[in-house]
């Protein structure tokens, strides 16, 4: 779970969940309604950044007992695989967006995938498996298949999927649906509304039952103000620096399409390699000296890494 004062409304249609995102905080409200760009750049980005530091002071306190637990037995608790590695979205705040992605095209060959899930299944992983990161996983048209596949082998696992919805046909939805323990559309809009083929979805589908029920949409601004992607966000120009540790390395790992693991979710470019899935064993990347370096530096306080210093995640499990 992520924590920074997300402000939002929320409305039950059947089947559905349909959440408006507003902003994060109550200074990202504030810039979200603020129409002089300079002031938004100025003083609506600096009200912005004194919110988050005050976030970092409260978990500084809070996630350093939890650091200090997590380290003695660092339980793999969320995988995200990542099977293409690009979205089909202009968000204003996202670093992989289709116009400011710098990623070399990479997508996942089915060995690998397979791999991934067979290790798993042998660990009797029951963690969360997402079937995205930092992309948009409809994009890979062999999705659907691969989640029943792996719904089929993990039986204890929570399987997760998050779609901007663009491409999610009915056909898709239905056996994503099916199969999956958690479904989140995530509807980006400049005008707040449902997108034309999400509001058929929820019109046809909002009093059927279904393994993911109940399904999240979230409406969410394109251009409002988030949390910063260690710096890397487009619409954060301020980068600030944070010093509360990150629990992050002691749950979490992120697999790109070639077999690389990321640091975490928020190093959107893969900046930072900590092993890889093809080469090595889950186990013995999680358990490798990257991983416990970096759970060593991040559990006394992301000021003490170059990237994390700057990134304004705060994450709860």
């Amino acid at each position: 779970m992520m924590v920074g004062a997300t402000m939002m409304t929320s409305t039950r249609c059947g089947t559905f969940i349909i959440n408006q995102i507003h902003c994060t905080g109550v200074t990202g409200w504030l810039y979200s309604r603020i129409k002089s760009e300079t002031f938004r750049k100025g003083l609506g980005m600096w009200l912005y950044m004194r919110e988050r530091r005050l976030f970092d002071l409260f978990w500084s306190l809070h996630e350093r007992m939890r650091a200090g637990t997590y380290s003695q037995n660092p339980v793999l608790r969320a995988v995200e695989i990542e099977t293409i590695n690009r979205c089909n979205n202009d968000c204003e705040f996202c670093p992989v967006n289709r116009h400011a992605d710098t990623r070399a095209y990479a997508k996942m060959d089915q060995a690998l995938f397979e791999k991934i899930i067979n290790e798993l299944d042998q660990m009797s992983y029951a963690g969360r498996l997402h079937f995205y990161s930092n992309n948009e996983p409809l994009l890979d048209v062999r999705i659907a298949d691969w989640v029943e596949w792996a719904a089929g082998r993990l039986k204890k696992a929570r399987l997760c999927l998050y779609t901007n919805g663009l491409l999610l046909t009915d056909a898709v939805f239905k056996r994503l649906a099916s199969c999956l323990d958690e479904l989140v559309i995530d509807n980006y809009s400049d005008t707040m509304e449902l997108l034309p083929s999400i509001a058929a979805l929820l019109k046809t589908h909002q009093n059927d039952h279904f393994k993911a029920t109940p399904i999240t949409v979230n409406i969410i601004d394109k251009h409002m103000l988030r949390t910063n992607r260690s710096g890397s966000a487009p619409n954060r120009t301020m980068a600030g620096k944070f010093h509360s540790p990150c629990v992050l390395p002691f749950v979490q790992m992120v697999i790109r399409p070639n077999g690389d693991v990321s640091m975490c979710c928020n190093d959107a470019l893969g900046k930072y390699t900590l092993g890889n899935v093809r080469n090595e064993s889950i186990q013995q990347v999680w358990h490798g000296d990257k991983y416990s370096q970096l759970r060593r530096i991040t559990g006394k306080g992301r000021g003490r890494h170059e990237m994390c210093r700057h990134c304004d995640a705060f994450i709860a499990w």
